[in-house]
């Protein structure tokens, strides 16, 4: 387990590891005056996102600590703000997220031998973008904003061909905004988000090739991702409005696990009292926006 924890609060948070049942722990870290930002593992775990102003205050570099190395290794040098969001499964390539200045943001691919760095979002003007490796290293999965047309611009998904370097954008007859993050099926098959429509967030999954999404779970907000193997099921949260303002009753929901079959869609029922219901979702075949 990998966590942050800065002693005398402020910034100068530092990086620990520790075992599941709470042994080994070690810091990653100076444990100095440095600013500290813990990132997300490989899915491997054999590497560690990071970033830090140990080399000079005037910026936040990017990292990779190597697990098995016991190694924390510079790879990209920020003279503002940057990071890495995503590493390759392959190990080779990281995702660089670099601040021009406030409202304006470049993303790079950064090969993490050689550390070369290829922009992938040139542009004029304001602009916010995010990105995801696709699991077989194929696509890259990219979450943009158009901040010159408007400064409350909806979020787009557009997807890069690793192979061509094309960019396929997201199409434009779906006008919903996509909330952060994107996470990609297992088998790379499809995109997994939420977005806004018709006054509620729903779930949905984009199957590459599709032109539209389709709803993985209905309303709700979704608080988190539940793993079957290769296969990923979005877990969504509703509560009625008479419990929205009332603290004592959430806190009173007891958990109840059981399973029951709804049309196409198989719901696991975390917990249920009264009309309080959060679902994990499995979808067993397209269903329409």
């Amino acid at each position: 387990i990998a966590f942050s924890l800065a002693p005398g609060g402020g910034m100068n948070a530092q990086v620990y590891l520790v075992r599941p049942d709470g042994t080994g722990l070690r810091r990653l870290t100076d444990g100095g005056k440095e600013t500290n930002r813990l990132g997300n593992f490989r899915h491997d775990g054999r590497r560690l996102i990071l970033g830090s102003n140990r080399r000079t205050g005037a910026g936040i570099d990017a990292y990779v600590y190597d697990m098995e190395a016991g190694r924390l290794d510079l790879v990209s040098e920020n003279n503002g703000t940057g990071g890495f969001e995503d590493l390759s499964r392959d190990g080779k390539r990281a995702l660089l997220n670099r601040v021009r200045y406030r409202g304006s943001n470049d993303l790079f691919l950064v090969d993490l031998a050689t550390k070369k760095e290829t922009l992938l979002t040139p542009h004029e003007g304001p602009g916010s973008y995010s990105g995801v490796f696709s699991p077989d290293g194929k696509w890259l999965a990219l979450l943009t904003r158009d901040l010159r047309r408007s400064s409350v611009a909806e979020a787009r998904i557009a997807l890069v061909d690793r192979a061509s370097g094309r960019m396929k954008a997201f199409p434009a007859s779906w006008d919903r905004s996509v909330n952060a993050p994107v996470a990609w099926e297992g088998d790379s098959s499809a995109l997994l988000f939420s977005a806004e429509d018709r006054a509620r967030i729903h779930a949905f999954r984009w199957r590459l090739g599709e032109k539209v999404p389709e709803v993985a779970a209905l309303g709700g907000t979704t608080v988190g991702t539940a793993f079957e193997g290769q296969r990923r099921h979005p877990i969504q949260v509703r509560l009625p409005q008479t419990w929205r303002n009332d603290p004592g009753r959430i806190k009173s929901i007891n958990r109840q696990p059981g399973e029951a079959v709804k049309g196409l869609e198989t719901v696991f029922e975390i917990y249920n009292l009264d009309e309080v219901r959060i679902e994990l979702r499995k979808v067993a075949w397209p269903t329409r926006p």
